[in-house]
């Protein structure tokens, strides 16, 4: 029972800043509908792996061995939202320079 308050503390500031990380998503709306999937996926990428670090920590106080599937879903869960971040970085710079390209050359 004296772990208890530990982990409930974890859990409560896990769930806390989970829930804050939804602000930028419902605050700044974005207009462009591409745009908008790359600004909601990177936001719940966050809640995603703010959620798992917090639940693997509480775990961890409460004294669950779940240390090498937290790991794991963890370590997993980086990799995607890199990937993620880096694909749509690509996407929409290629889409910034087709559409700069578009415009020069309807001038010419």
């Amino acid at each position: 029972m004296q772990q208890f308050l530990p982990a409930a503390t974890m859990f409560l500031l896990t769930a806390f800043f989970a829930t804050l990380l939804f602000l930028p998503i419902t605050k700044f709306p974005q207009k462009s509908p591409l745009v908008r999937f790359y600004w909601v996926g990177f936001w719940l990428f966050m809640v995603a792996i703010w959620t798992v670090a917090g639940g693997m920590n509480t775990l961890m106080l409460f004294e669950f061995n779940s240390y090498r599937f937290a790991e794991a879903v963890l370590f997993s869960t980086t990799l995607c939202f890199i990937l993620f971040v880096m694909f749509g970085w690509f996407r929409l710079s290629a889409l910034a320079v087709m559409t700069t390209a578009k415009k020069v050359k309807s001038k010419l």
